[in-house]
């Protein structure tokens, strides 16, 4: 048996996982940019509708988007381990009265670095829901 093989559903795996998106999470809520960074992968993309138009590219706009609009007292967030494997994570993350009091429902694939072991978040996809 290999050293590389081990159950990567182990609860000290999912908790590295949920660590990340908790990082996420705390950066959105508190407006902390720095926290919100540790989170991605530098060359982490975004993709998502927002009303007709669709937002597609590099993660930047969303650290610009969480300074303009500050700290989110109000916000509520739910996070699922979909999926997960020796280096890559499936993540649902469910936020409400997130950024201009919207909710949102987020799927982030994570890839855990092997320099280091950490995970970082490589892929953002989103989805906006309409207030009622």
């Amino acid at each position: 048996m290999s050293s590389g093989n081990f159950n990567p559903t182990s609860s000290s795996e999912i908790d590295a996982v949920v660590k990340t998106v908790e990082k996420y999470i705390n950066g959105i809520k508190t407006a902390n940019i720095e926290t919100l960074k540790q989170a991605f992968y530098p060359s982490a993309t975004m993709h998502g509708y927002i009303g007709d138009d669709l937002s597609a590219g590099p993660i930047d706009p969303l650290f610009a988007l969480i300074e303009a609009c500050g700290p989110m007292d109000g916000l509520k967030s739910r996070i699922d381990v979909l999926d997960i494997t020796g280096t890559t994570a499936v993540v649902r993350v469910t936020m409400e009265h997130a950024d201009h009091d919207r909710d949102y429902t987020d799927f982030h694939t994570l890839y855990k670095q092997r320099e280091g072991g950490s995970w970082k978040i490589i892929a953002k996809v989103f989805h906006l829901y309409d207030r009622v």
